[in-house]
């Protein structure tokens, strides 16, 4: 099994995430059976900041494991908000198994 995780940021509310998701206690999940070596997947999570006001969201605890590999996490992804517009980074992983 493959387990992709993505706690919710502090300060938003989920709004959507992209199938086979499940929502547990303000984290994502993403399981997959398996995954060829080398191989990439995408998923997706949007959220809604609680604030309307200009803001920093910062997505600190996300990242992926397997029946092989122990959790491997992620440096910050950081969202700067403001009353007219967000501006979204977008982050790829890749995962190979050793």
């Amino acid at each position: 099994n493959v387990v992709i995780s993505d706690t919710l940021p502090t300060g938003t509310r989920f709004h959507d995430a992209s199938d086979p998701h499940q929502r547990y206690d303000g984290v994502i999940y993403w399981e997959f059976d398996s995954l060829p070596a080398g191989y990439t997947t995408t998923v997706n999570l949007v959220v809604e900041a609680a604030n309307t006001a200009s803001s920093i969201i910062s997505n600190d605890v996300y990242g992926v494991s397997s029946d092989e590999i122990p959790l491997v996490t992620g440096p910050p992804v950081v969202t700067f908000t403001s009353e007219n517009s967000i501006w979204l980074p977008t982050v790829f992983r890749e995962f190979s198994p050793p």
